[in-house]
This record gives structure tokens, sequence and C-alpha cells, in this order.
């Protein structure tokens, strides 16, 4: 494993970009003024002020927000790039869900930790604050790649191991991309980099990566689960 990066291997909190920094520490303190609880004496729900603040709604459950600085993204795509770990495709998936990917487990797990760290104390604030529900547990988190000749685009899938499915651009410079969700009758662009898109990942969302016509698109995906806390 060839390290790039070594500030990738910790917790590192200036990859966060500081409005999403400053809307979720807001939000924590509000939080913790009621108690840890999302709902007042009077059984109502109360507004953290993330939602307002930093996330765009595309369509019905389906939202992004800028997280991590276009530092983070550009450098966790070099570290992948140059890791030595071949691109792959998940043997427990059929050939037409499964796509070339390198999990961040397989790279290094401390770049694993330092994901979970983001996803389950950061994101889930968000999710917290927009649906009244946070993931517990990071079941998985991959890099996934489309370009013209290996995958051009996915195929119509659910996430299975996903309550809720968090998606972060790590490169431009391609031509086509974004994502398709066949419920909804929506298409998403590409993202610009550090922001992540958020959408329920079983039943409700049947999604798929769009065609890409030129150049190379890299994704981080995080599979997240709601094991306990959930409203």
């Amino acid at each position: 494993m060839n390290i790039t990066h070594p500030d990738l291997y910790q917790i590192n909190h200036g990859f966060l970009d500081p409005e999403f920094k400053a809307a979720v520490t807001n939000g924590l303190f509000t939080l913790e003024e009621n108690g840890g609880d999302m709902e007042n004496d009077n059984q109502e729900f109360i507004n953290l002020g993330i939602a307002d603040s930093i996330v765009t709604t595309h369509a019905d459950n389906i939202f992004s927000f800028k997280a991590f600085t276009e530092e983070f993204a550009t450098k966790l795509l070099e570290e992948t790039l140059n890791c030595g770990v071949d691109w792959e495709r998940n043997p427990d998936e059929d050939e037409y869900r499964s796509m070339p990917e390198i999990r961040l487990r397989e790279m290094d797990n401390r770049l694993f930790e330092m994901y979970k760290h983001f996803v389950l104390e950061w994101f889930a604030v968000v999710t917290e604050d927009y649906w009244k529900v946070h993931s517990n547990m990071l079941a998985d988190a991959q890099i996934a790649k489309y370009d013209p000749t290996n995958q051009k685009h996915g195929n119509w899938h659910h996430d299975a191991s996903s309550d809720i499915t968090f998606v972060t651009p790590l490169s431009t410079g391609f031509k086509g991309g974004g994502t398709e969700f066949l419920n909804q009758n929506i298409q998403i662009d590409p993202l610009p980099l550090g922001h992540v898109l958020c959408f329920p990942g079983r039943v409700t969302h049947l999604h798929r990566g769009k065609l890409v016509t030129e150049g190379e698109r890299y994704i981080l995906t995080a599979w997240t689960k709601i094991i306990d806390g959930a409203y």
C-alpha cells in the first residue's frame, strides 16, 4: 500500500467545508440544549437549522449538501489511484449490477475509519434534521469507476444493504454521468467536488449511474444502516 497523503489516515476536520461544519456544530448545540432529544416537551420535533441552511432538495427524499473541501476529494482520488489495489467487481453481486470498485477497507482500514467518522458523526446530524432519523452503522464504503470502455453506466438497482446512501463525487473533466431515479422521474447531474448526494437506498429509490461518454468518473459511495435510535 503506497501512502501519498498521510493526512487522510486520521480524522482531519480541516477537510470539512466551513459552512457545513458551522451548520452541523450549531445543530448539535441546539440538540444538546434540548437534552439530546429531537422532540420537545410538547412532542414536537425541533428544528436544528441544518436542512434550512445547507441542504438542496432535488426531488422527493433526494437531497444534497456540500460537506467536504475540494482538497479532500482530490487527495482521496489520488490516494486511490496510487494505492496499488486493483479495481475489481464485487463477486457477491451479479454481473448486471457489479462495477469496477475499490473498497476503503481494502485500501487501508484507517481510511475506512476516517470516513466512518464523517458519515456517522456529521452526515447523520443532517439526516436527523431532514428526516428525523439517522444512521448508526456504516455497512461499507467504496470508490467506483465509470468510463466509456469498462463501465459506461450503472444498471437499475436498489442498495440492498443501505437504509441511507451517500454518494460523493471525486473527479471532474468527464462528460455525461450523474444519477437517475426511476420512480421520482429525475436525473441529477454530476455534483461539484465536495458535495454529497443523499437518498434512501432501499425499496423506494430505484436508481442507476448515467452514461459517461468521455473521461473517467469516480464516486465514493457509503451504505449506511439504521440499527437504533430511529423515530
